[in-house]
């Protein structure tokens, strides 16, 4: 049976609710960063801010929750950062998180995201678990997409920083329709730098038109051309003909 403590808390119309938190004794990365889900649940429920006066009372909490070796480092980090950080509770259980889940946790997690067949509430579970590991790297963009692959469905996105090089779904819609643009318009160019395969053939019967034209009326004047050199042809064997006559006459005159 899980061990809990039971805390109360006086509302400002004077009535007393209680929330019950599980308290942390030994486990796995996977348990603590389950343990500090609930644990911040906690924290909203009863309200506490980044005040000094919040922060003590929520470490005077936090030391009926831990126990063993969790306890005697919480209180020692307390001790050391009091002087420095008003949220004291805050960076000791960050501190503890560096214990419990070390380098490569990250990775774990990413991996169950991508492998693993999972509900929209383990999803939403695991990365919530992100947020407490506090490695100085973002996500590789390889694996935000394999995590935010497009058979997912849209309301199981959650939205991800951009520092971390990914996009929501309506950041998403925004890009593609930029993109899409971009390819349309270029695409239009390239038309009005390449003529069309309807425009070579009217300018090739256009030039036809145009020397077929020129024959003709190369014909109808005489000019060289087939038909114009057969017209000066006919010209000259008459004028020979004529000429060949008249001397043929003037032979039979002198005679």
């Amino acid at each position: 049976m899980e061990e809990t403590v039971i805390f109360e808390k006086v509302k400002t119309n004077g009535s007393t609710i209680k929330k019950r938190v599980p308290v942390f004794r030994d486990g796995t990365w996977k348990d603590w960063l389950e343990w500090l889900l609930r644990l911040s649940e906690y924290y909203v429920f009863m309200g506490y801010q980044n005040t000094e006066e919040d922060q003590f009372a929520f470490v005077e909490d936090l030391q009926v929750l831990l126990f063993d070796d969790d306890l005697l480092m919480f209180n020692d980090v307390v001790v050391e950062e009091q002087l420095e950080h008003v949220d004291v509770a805050i960076h000791s259980l960050r501190r503890l998180t560096m214990v419990h889940c070390p380098p490569g946790t990250r990775t774990l997690i990413i991996d169950e995201l991508t492998d693993l067949r999972k509900t929209a509430r383990a999803f939403r579970k695991l990365n919530r678990y992100l947020t407490f590991i506090d490695e100085n790297e973002a996500i590789p963009e390889a694996d935000c997409v394999r995590m935010y692959k497009s058979g997912m469905p849209i309301e199981w996105q959650i939205e991800v920083s951009r520092l971390s090089r990914s996009w929501d779904f309506a950041g998403l819609e925004q890009q593609f329709e930029l993109i899409e643009r971009v390819e349309n318009e270029a695409e239009a160019l390239r038309n009005r730098r390449r003529p069309t395969r309807d425009n070579k053939s009217s300018n090739a019967a256009q030039s036809r038109e145009s020397v077929g034209g020129h024959q003709q009326q190369q014909r109808r004047n005489g000019r060289p051309g087939r038909g114009g050199y057969e017209a000066d042809r006919r010209v000259a064997r008459k004028r020979h003909s004529k000429d060949s006559r008249g001397q043929v006459l003037l032979l039979l005159q002198a005679q």
